[in-house]
């Protein structure tokens, strides 16, 4: 018998790249609507947790203690209509609006998995569902440039 459909809850992870804040999905560099995040740990036994759920756990090419996991939530379903967005809470589970979570925040992750069958190929999808901000490291958008001073423009008699 199936284990399929089944939520699980992995805790105790690392976010990096957060992209699901949002009522509306943003759309990827593909050009598919989706929210999505990675996760990651250096910890064997969550290594081995994140494994055995039937995820695709890549080792860090600069770090080989650290492990990634790419979550996703599609935005748009199978039969076309608007997938829910991912739910986002706080430690305290009151709502997060999610478009501060920087890399390095501690979050707990709900995933939904489901066994799916399409012409020519068949599988396990997971979806992601929800995530537990347990400690926040604030995501602090910038432009990348330092504050210039500059001097204000001296008054010039126009010629006319």
């Amino acid at each position: 018998m199936s284990v399929y459909p089944r939520s699980i809850i992995v805790k105790d992870l690392l976010a990096k790249y957060c992209r699901i804040s949002g009522a509306d999905a943003p759309v990827n560099p593909f050009g598919s609507k989706q929210w999505e995040m990675q996760i990651t740990t250096e910890d064997p036994a969550k290594i081995k947790e994140l494994t055995d759920a039937g995820l695709t756990v890549k080792q860090d090419k600069n770090d080989p203690k650290i492990h990634t996991v790419n979550l996703k939530r599609k935005g748009i379903k199978a039969d076309g209509n608007p997938n829910a967005p991912v739910k986002i809470v706080d430690s305290q589970l009151q709502p997060l609006a999610g478009d501060n979570i920087g890399n390095g925040s501690k979050v707990n992750v709900n995933l939904w998995q489901y066994e799916y069958e399409a012409p020519g190929r068949s599988g396990v999808a997971t979806s992601l569902t929800a995530v537990q901000v347990t400690e926040l490291v604030e995501y602090t958008p910038s432009a990348g440039f330092e504050a210039v001073e500059t001097k204000p423009a001296e008054e010039k008699q126009l010629p006319f």
